[in-house]
């Protein structure tokens, strides 16, 4: 199944949300919730129309990813008993952090007149290409174009600084080359106070972000879901704007408790990924959710090098993940996709304790 989240709109606005508390329920956990029970219960019409108690459905799963990667999250902390796998790509636990990331981390881009603007194809044609030349090979021995854990490097774009060594040729104008003021715009970038700064890998994606009319997602969600308020002017993003945003928790937006014990003991599984390359969902943002005791047991984290937001990349990105646009897979089975080895991860795991004899009763 799957569902609207009880809103139609279109892609990058949050103008739904706009005085609509029970919308933002609905998109952060209520729908997807609601939606699983209607079609548990379609399913037990559908296949079993005359057997009112016993086997039903014996499993049921989800996939999604960005948003849909957060939802699985709430999902799984919110309604332990919904899924009994979940696979969740590039997922936003602290959405009310990573939203002020994507306004804060653009505020000295704008506008296009200031020094510390660094233009659209800059990012692919420069400061990528930089990135590349420190990690690339010094990792992992390969030079490749994939740099196989960002969470090692730690980039000098002092490199690019017109005049310098390596920095290319001693003025801007000539696009191989950074200013002092876009070298400090640059490394404001890697912080890590309100929310996980950018790995050093996926730099030639970071201009849909980065250089739009105003960010991309961030300004929106604020404006329209935070403050109420369309006049909200995004250039005043600080520490406290996070602060409120955190109260309001528009729609319990947040998906971060580590507590995920109740899950565990409904025998769920979760296979959460990330893309080492996201340029939108900074990917330490992934181990944002907590680590403790046995959870290996039932949670994998997997960072994939090169892979961008969902997918897309220099990295192998077919995954048979959600918003993977239907890519074919070359071989099927658990070996080239994740939900195939969720699959086999939850019902071997039921099958060996031996506690899924019958089926999920219907909700």
């Amino acid at each position: 199944m799957s569902t609207d989240t009880g809103h139609n709109s279109s892609s990058g606005t949050a103008a739904w949300m706009l005085h609509e508390p029970e919308r933002a329920i609905d998109w952060v956990h209520r729908a997807l919730h609601l939606s699983v029970m209607a079609a548990k219960q379609v399913v037990a019409a559908y296949y079993y129309p005359t057997t009112q108690t016993g086997p039903h459905h014996s499993y049921s799963y989800y996939a999604g990813c960005s948003t849909g990667g957060r939802q699985g999250l709430a999902a799984l902390q919110r309604y332990p008993a919904d899924f009994d796998g979940v696979l969740a790509g590039s997922a936003i636990p602290w959405q009310t952090h990573t939203s002020a990331w994507h306004t804060y981390a653009a505020l000295l881009q704008y506008p296009a007149s200031r020094s510390t603007f660094i233009p659209a194809d800059l990012w692919a044609s420069l400061v990528a290409p930089a990135v590349l030349e420190q990690y690339d090979a010094a990792l992992d021995g390969v030079a490749d174009g994939v740099i196989m854990d960002p969470s090692r490097c730690a980039f000098r774009p002092e490199v690019l600084l017109c005049g310098k060594s390596g920095g290319g040729k001693a003025n801007a104008t000539s696009g191989d080359c950074l200013t002092r003021d876009q070298v400090l715009n640059l490394k404001r970038l890697d912080g890590q106070l309100i929310n996980p700064g950018i790995s050093p890998s996926g730099e030639a994606g970071f201009a849909s972000l980065m250089n739009s009319a105003e960010p991309l997602f961030g300004p929106e969600f604020y404006r329209n879901a935070v403050y109420n308020d369309t006049d909200w002017d995004w250039r005043t993003m600080s520490a406290a704007s996070v602060a409120f945003a955190d109260a309001v928790n528009p729609g319990g937006a947040n998906a971060y408790d580590p507590d995920l014990r109740p899950f565990e003991a409904h025998g769920g599984k979760v296979l959460h990924y990330h893309g080492y390359a996201d340029p939108l969902i900074p990917s330490l943002n992934a181990r944002i959710v907590g680590r403790a005791g046995d959870v290996d047991k039932f949670y994998w984290l997997f960072m994939v090098p090169g892979i961008g937001h969902c997918s897309g990349g220099v990295g192998a990105w077919a995954l048979d993940g959600a918003g993977q646009g239907g890519f074919p897979l070359q071989v099927n089975g658990s070996s080239h996709s994740l939900l195939s080895s969720l699959v086999d991860w939850v019902e071997s795991a039921a099958s060996a304790a031996g506690n899924k004899s019958s089926a999920v009763s219907n909700p």
